[in-house]
């Protein structure tokens, strides 16, 4: 990209999407007394998998993420129809470009959602796709 002059009528857009498990906790917290703090005996059990859409306009200064409930492609076709309502710049034509495998590093998308994964999602635990959601449009 580098060079490149940014045109809004043709912007490069890359994507990406990353699984996230949800997990329940199971076991009520014990409340604080005056003696001892608050206690958690954590156990979870698995609440499922929502996954997070990541786009990213890095010439045009701008990214969309958002969380659903699934990954096909009924999920994948309705956020390149977000992305083109959001991005009314887009062309008539959307040219949709896998990035090559071993060119991974290229797709701008894929590491601004690694950074949102270091920075909200890794080391916590989400009980709902809501949960998630909040932690994710912080």
């Amino acid at each position: 990209m580098h060079g490149h002059v940014y045109d809004p009528k043709i912007p490069v857009i890359a994507m990406d999407e990353q699984p996230v498990r949800l997990f329940k906790e199971t076991r009520t917290p014990i409340p604080a007394t005056r003696p001892q703090a608050r206690r958690v005996d954590y156990e979870y059990e698995r609440a499922g998998v929502a996954n997070i859409f990541m786009f990213s306009c890095p010439l045009g200064c701008w990214r969309r993420v958002s969380v659903r409930e699934r990954k096909t492609k009924m999920d994948w076709a309705f956020e390149i129809k977000i992305l083109s309502e959001v991005a009314r710049a887009l062309s008539r034509r959307l040219e949709i470009i896998p990035t090559p495998k071993h060119g991974s590093r290229l797709n701008i998308a894929e590491n601004d959602l690694s950074s949102l994964t270091v920075q909200c999602v890794r080391h916590r635990r989400f009980g709902t796709i809501e949960e998630l959601r909040v932690a994710v449009e912080a």
